[in-house]
């Protein structure tokens, strides 16, 4: 399922005379869902419940009109994925994370002349993302930080589309 968004979404970027800001527009709700952690992020102490709590404050100060509940179509959708840095040796030298933020927007998929509907599916829209590096213990909150800083880009990539 997952390459088929990718691919559809990949998609949505390339038709003429659609810009990236469009695909915001008029949006005014959105669930939230953060992909299940990676033995690494659990390891350094992240929890969903706390990713949720972090991307559920970022929106609700950046992004105060937006209705966020757990009935929508639309979604903003969280992935850290954490992984620790070992020498050659086996030493533990730091982690690195990647946090990936996107929003994903019900559509209609029209067949190449433009002329009918083939597929109605939920695409991705946006998409920003961080890689992190640094000690274990601080991961954490480079994490929360770069949540932050994502949630505001795509407030005004919002706010230039709305």
């Amino acid at each position: 399922m997952r390459p088929l968004v990718f691919l559809l979404s990949s998609c949505l970027a390339f038709v003429p005379g659609l810009h990236a800001d469009d695909n915001l527009k008029e949006l005014g709700s959105v669930k939230i869902v953060v992909e299940d952690l990676n033995p690494g992020g659990r390891e350094v102490g992240l929890t969903t419940d706390w990713l949720e709590s972090v991307l559920l404050v970022a929106l609700k100060r950046d992004l105060p009109r937006l209705r966020i509940g757990k009935d929508f179509l639309s979604f903003v959708y969280l992935n850290v994925h954490v992984m620790k840095e070992h020498t050659v040796g086996g030493r533990l030298q730091g982690c690195a994370a990647a946090v990936d933020l996107k929003v994903y927007r019900p559509a209609h998929i029209l067949s190449d002349d433009l002329g009918s509907r083939v597929l109605f599916a939920v695409v991705t829209v946006w998409q920003k993302g961080d890689l992190l590096s640094g000690s274990c213990d601080s991961i954490g909150q480079q994490v929360k930080e770069s949540v932050d800083k994502l949630v505001t880009r795509l407030a005004a990539d919002y706010y230039r589309a709305n």
